[in-house]
């Protein structure tokens, strides 16, 4: 199953670009929320990602709608890598990430050297950085 998740930040932002997207995607459901990604509860999303399982595919329009923060980012990258969910961005160019850190790593880079006209934004920029990181880290 492909799962959207479509955020805007205030009520005076339309969601309707992102989610007529997402369904273009092939995503079944499509989950909608009006809050600032600074916020630390986002219940539309902790639902969303309780409801998918194993193969499904998170869709989303760019990742800064997914992560809150770096920190956030990462931690939702790798508990969905951990339960075997995929996760897809529509606007930036990642291919379909699934439970591989290498791939997801090497997608992260792909997303870097886009040109100029699809450059990464921060978030994704602190996540390369971050996934470094982390990989370096574990040896």
């Amino acid at each position: 199953m492909k799962a959207g998740y479509a955020r805007v930040s205030t009520k005076d932002q339309a969601v309707d670009l992102q989610v007529d997207a997402l369904k273009k995607a092939g995503c079944t459901n499509v989950y909608t929320e009006v809050m600032s990604g600074t916020r630390a509860e986002r219940p539309i999303l902790s639902k969303l990602l309780e409801n998918l399982r194993t193969g499904d595919v998170l869709v989303i329009w760019k990742l800064d709608r997914l992560g809150r923060s770096l920190k956030h980012l990462i931690e939702v990258v790798n508990e969905l890598m951990t339960r075997k969910i995929g996760l897809k961005s529509l606007r930036q160019q990642l291919r379909q990430i699934n439970a591989n850190t290498a791939q997801l790593q090497s997608e992260l880079w792909s997303t870097a050297q886009a040109p100029a006209a699809a450059q990464p934004t921060p978030v994704v920029a602190l996540a390369i950085s971050g996934m470094n990181d982390v990989l370096n880290s574990q040896g």
